[in-house]
């Protein structure tokens, strides 16, 4: 179990992120979340699950990127104590590598199994006016067209054919 200014820290292991829960005051959760913030294992926000426990997301090489979060701030504890005459960074990968070993790997988030729902529209789905069905009313109204056109050919075809035969009977 890994205890850090107060805080615990925990993380579950998603394969392509990493959930860390910061357990403790919510003071030192905040605290906690900005140094993950400020030394780039997350870009995210800060979920809270109730007062005294929250989460964020680690990804794009959670393990590599929360590892180096926590050198990162080893080395800044290193140096603002003002230690001198040591290798800052040696330490730090001692440090870091110390306090990722004592984390705990947990298992609380658990989202659902993906389920899916059939539904049955029936044999036929139909778009239809109120009036009936939409394609019955395409259908009558261009047989009204092409017979009203039909109609208007044959009555001028007649009317040529009976000025010809006038024309002819008039010549004989």
């Amino acid at each position: 179990m890994l205890k850090l200014h107060d805080v615990t820290i925990s993380c579950q292991n998603f394969g392509t992120s990493i959930a860390v829960f910061l357990q403790g005051e919510k003071s030192a959760i905040e605290a906690m979340y900005h140094s993950f913030w400020n030394h780039e294992a997350t870009g995210g926000k800060l979920s809270w699950d109730c007062e005294s426990c929250a989460y964020f997301w680690v990804s794009s090489d959670p393990e590599n990127r929360l590892w180096s979060a926590m050198v990162k701030a080893a080395q800044a504890e290193i140096m603002n104590a003002g230690s001198k005459g040591t290798n800052a960074l040696a330490r730090a990968f001692k440090i870091a590598d110390a306090r990722f070993d004592a984390i705990d790997w947990v298992n609380w988030i658990k989202f659902p199994k993906a389920s899916i729902d059939l539904f049955d529209l029936g044999t036929s789905v139909k778009a239809e006016k109120p009036t009936g069905d939409f394609s019955d009313a395409i259908i009558e109204s261009l047989d009204k067209g092409v017979n009203t056109q039909a109609t208007q050919s044959i009555k001028d075809l007649q009317s040529t054919m009976d000025n010809e035969e006038l024309a002819l009977s008039e010549r004989e």
